[in-house]
């Protein structure tokens, strides 16, 4: 039992790290997501603009990171 929790928790603590990264490096005013977030809007009516390949600690790879741009947001809330 005590595996299972450890291994969530690390599910989780990653999630959360990932996110802490992103809007460390989001301007103010912007929303910068991660390539399996852009994954989830493709069919959406969001554009996205790719941005540099970010580096995380604690995580094996560069993250590919992407910035949601405005006007479609704009657009898509109305």
């Amino acid at each position: 039992m005590l595996g299972k929790r450890l291994r969530l928790h690390s599910i989780r603590e990653s999630t959360v790290n990932v996110a802490s990264r992103l809007c460390s490096v989001a301007a103010s005013g912007t929303i910068v997501v991660s390539s399996s977030v852009a994954a989830a809007l493709e069919a959406s009516e969001f554009r996205l603009v790719p941005q540099s390949l970010l580096r995380v600690k604690g995580v094996d790879a560069d993250l590919k990171t992407y910035l949601l741009d405005p006007q479609s947001l704009a657009m898509a809330t109305g």
